[in-house]
């Protein structure tokens, strides 16, 4: 054989050797790729979850006539371009805002079905006020009454508003099923409920932080369990 030939054969093999080699090197660049992109989708939703606890936050102390893009970066310890990057404009945050409301309204505390038929009521009626109680829903009572006249943003915090509600009748209306009220009855029952518990978050404004509505608050649900047990009343 040739040297030519000799070196054209042990080039072949070379190459062949490399390649072998470079086969379980793909699964490995994948894995690292996946996990750079489920770091980089971490650290991306720890940022969103800061800007909007960061506009909660300022919206509870300095009130919607003072909020800034800068005011809720500096606040989140972030910089301006992350609001930027992230949600594209302050009406876009204000609106994930609402929607981040609604959220914990209808999915990341369900009622508990479980339960007996009056302990189910008490329990949503505490879910309900937990939420109703907090900064975050004054946050976005105020966002609401000062974005009414934005023609863009006002009518998609509605939409928003009006989903949530036809997931909370919803939800009530299974949770209370076999209660002797119609389906029809419960959301108006929980239409009551809300009404009670927004006008009692409103006087917490006007009252303060300080306030407390125990009192109130199970007059309400004796109220409420008495038309469950006894609807004809």
């Amino acid at each position: 054989m040739s040297v030519s030939r000799t070196n054209e054969t042990a080039g072949q093999a070379d190459n062949a050797h490399e390649s072998a080699d470079a086969v379980p090197a793909g699964p490995k660049k994948e894995k690292t790729r996946t996990k750079s992109r489920r770091q980089q989708s971490e650290r991306s939703a720890t940022t969103i979850r800061k800007l909007l606890d960061a506009t909660v936050d300022s919206l509870t102390k300095v009130g919607y006539q003072h909020l800034t893009v800068e005011l809720i970066a500096a606040n989140a310890k972030v910089s301006r371009g992350a609001v930027q990057h992230h949600f594209g404009s302050r009406d876009s945050l204000l609106a994930a805002v609402v929607s981040d409301l609604g959220q914990s309204l209808t999915v990341s505390n369900p009622i508990e079905n479980d339960l007996p038929l009056l302990r189910r009521l008490d329990a949503a009626i505490d879910r309900d006020w937990e939420i109703f109680s907090s900064p975050q829903f004054l946050a976005v009572i105020q966002i609401w009454m000062a974005e009414r006249g934005n023609a863009k943003l006002f009518p998609d915090i509605q939409r928003m508003v009006r989903d949530v509600e036809t997931d909370l009748d919803k939800q009530w209306a299974e949770a209370l099923e076999d209660s002797e009220l119609s389906e029809r009855e419960i959301v108006a029952l929980r239409h009551v409920v809300l009404s009670s518990l927004r006008g009692l978050a409103l006087r917490t404004v006007s009252i303060g932080r300080n306030a407390t509505w125990e009192k109130e608050l199970e007059m309400l649900k004796r109220m409420v369990r008495q038309l469950l047990i006894d609807p004809g009343q």
